[in-house]
Protein backbone atom coordinates (compact mmCIF):
# COMPACT_ATOMS: atom_id res chain seq x y z
CA UNK A 1 0.00 0.00 0.00
CA UNK A 2 2.93 2.43 0.51
CA UNK A 3 4.32 2.22 -2.89
CA UNK A 4 0.28 2.95 -4.28
CA UNK A 5 0.31 6.36 -2.25
CA UNK A 6 3.32 7.34 -2.69
CA UNK A 7 3.10 7.06 -6.44
CA UNK A 8 -0.17 8.46 -6.19
CA UNK A 9 0.60 10.98 -3.22
CA UNK A 10 -2.91 9.74 -1.82
CA UNK A 11 -3.18 11.17 1.32
CA UNK A 12 -6.53 9.58 2.87
CA UNK A 13 -6.80 6.59 4.31
CA UNK A 14 -7.35 3.14 2.31
CA UNK A 15 -8.77 0.17 3.27
CA UNK A 16 -7.36 -3.39 1.47
CA UNK A 17 -10.12 -5.59 2.12
CA UNK A 18 -7.79 -8.51 1.04
CA UNK A 19 -7.26 -10.55 -2.69
CA UNK A 20 -9.37 -10.86 -5.34
CA UNK A 21 -11.29 -13.44 -3.46
CA UNK A 22 -15.14 -12.85 -2.69
CA UNK A 23 -15.46 -14.93 -0.04
CA UNK A 24 -12.45 -13.40 1.68
CA UNK A 25 -13.36 -10.03 0.71
CA UNK A 26 -16.95 -10.86 2.30
CA UNK A 27 -15.49 -11.77 5.40
CA UNK A 28 -13.03 -8.57 5.56
CA UNK A 29 -16.27 -6.40 4.92
CA UNK A 30 -19.71 -7.82 6.32
CA UNK A 31 -21.55 -4.79 5.47
CA UNK A 32 -21.54 -5.37 2.00
CA UNK A 33 -24.29 -7.90 0.86
CA UNK A 34 -22.43 -8.61 -2.21
CA UNK A 35 -19.09 -7.83 -4.00
CA UNK A 36 -19.95 -7.50 -8.07
CA UNK A 37 -16.25 -6.72 -9.66
CA UNK A 38 -12.78 -5.77 -8.52
CA UNK A 39 -11.40 -2.99 -7.93
CA UNK A 40 -14.06 -1.73 -5.57
CA UNK A 41 -14.49 1.88 -4.93
CA UNK A 42 -16.14 2.86 -1.88
CA UNK A 43 -16.30 6.63 -0.80
CA UNK A 44 -16.88 7.21 3.17
CA UNK A 45 -18.13 10.57 3.79
CA UNK A 46 -17.03 12.57 6.55
CA UNK A 47 -20.00 11.56 8.78
CA UNK A 48 -19.13 7.76 7.58
CA UNK A 49 -21.81 7.12 5.58
CA UNK A 50 -20.94 5.43 2.83
CA UNK A 51 -21.59 7.72 -0.57
CA UNK A 52 -20.45 6.15 -3.29
CA UNK A 53 -19.77 3.00 -4.79
CA UNK A 54 -17.62 2.60 -7.55
CA UNK A 55 -16.56 -0.97 -9.11
CA UNK A 56 -14.38 -2.22 -11.87
CA UNK A 57 -11.76 -0.49 -13.74
CA UNK A 58 -11.92 2.17 -15.93
CA UNK A 59 -8.47 3.35 -16.72
CA UNK A 60 -6.67 5.41 -19.59
CA UNK A 61 -7.51 3.11 -22.30
CA UNK A 62 -11.00 3.26 -22.09
CA UNK A 63 -11.13 7.00 -23.74
CA UNK A 64 -14.29 8.68 -22.88
CA UNK A 65 -15.39 6.69 -20.42
CA UNK A 66 -12.19 6.98 -18.21
CA UNK A 67 -12.48 11.19 -18.95
CA UNK A 68 -16.70 10.82 -17.27
CA UNK A 69 -15.44 8.37 -14.49
CA UNK A 70 -12.63 10.68 -13.46
CA UNK A 71 -14.82 13.71 -14.22
CA UNK A 72 -17.54 12.09 -12.04
CA UNK A 73 -15.33 10.89 -9.17
CA UNK A 74 -13.18 14.27 -8.76
CA UNK A 75 -16.70 16.31 -8.71
CA UNK A 76 -17.81 13.70 -5.87
CA UNK A 77 -14.57 13.82 -3.80
CA UNK A 78 -14.48 17.82 -4.12
CA UNK A 79 -18.04 17.74 -3.07
CA UNK A 80 -17.43 15.73 0.08
CA UNK A 81 -14.18 18.03 1.01
CA UNK A 82 -15.89 20.66 0.64
CA UNK A 83 -18.23 20.08 3.40
CA UNK A 84 -18.09 20.75 7.11
CA UNK A 85 -16.42 18.34 9.41
CA UNK A 86 -19.48 17.17 11.90
CA UNK A 87 -18.88 18.93 15.62
CA UNK A 88 -18.05 16.03 18.47
CA UNK A 89 -21.87 15.82 19.28
CA UNK A 90 -22.58 14.38 16.08
CA UNK A 91 -20.43 11.52 16.96
CA UNK A 92 -21.51 11.25 20.27
CA UNK A 93 -25.29 10.84 19.57
CA UNK A 94 -24.29 8.47 17.07
CA UNK A 95 -22.61 6.21 19.79
CA UNK A 96 -25.42 6.30 21.87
Amino acid sequence: MGKLRDKYKIKYDILFGGLADKRLVADKLPALNKFIAYPTTIIIDRKGEVREIYTGFTGKVTGKYYEEYAAKFNKVLNELIAEPVPDADYFNAQSK
